[in-house]
């Protein structure tokens, strides 16, 4: 909807994804580290179709934004800033399913899993540890506008 992350969503007829999951961090984010596991939920009429990005007209310069990569976990394009997390869940009748979720450009976090922090208190104190860390570093930068 911003043109932040390099996909888009498109609604469907029925419940695409319902339910508890399991969520793995596979790389460093604003949320966790990599190895941290935490349990969320999912319940969505729409699905995610990632694409190869070109920013919103306005908000270019390119510069800003990196190059391609393929992002190993999702077998998709992503920019290489992005940053996966394996989501996996048992159903009723013991199939264990998997896929990836959740993208990362620059400091933003996007995700489908609705991601509770009393599943893993230690995101919580990981957010505010990067929120300290990204206010020291923008504290005496020179904006222009």
């Amino acid at each position: 909807m911003a043109g932040v992350f390099p996909a888009w969503c498109e609604m469907t007829s029925s419940l695409q994804r319902f339910g508890y999951i399991n969520v793995n961090f596979l790389n460093d984010c604003i949320l966790g580290k990599a190895g941290y596991k935490t349990r969320a939920h999912e319940f969505h009429y729409s699905i995610m179709k990632k694409q190869p990005y070109e920013p919103y007209e306005p908000y270019k310069p390119y510069e800003l934004w990196e190059p391609y990569e393929p992002c190993q976990q999702c077998q998709s394009y992503q920019p290489s800033s992005t940053e996966c997390f394996e989501v996996f869940k048992h159903r009723r009748w013991g199939e264990l399913v998997k896929w990836g979720d959740g993208m990362k450009v620059k400091n933003s976090l996007g995700t489908y899993s609705h991601i509770h922090f009393w599943s893993n208190p230690k995101m919580a104190a990981r957010f505010i540890e990067t929120c300290i860390r990204h206010e020291e570093t923008m504290r005496y930068k020179d904006y222009e506008i």
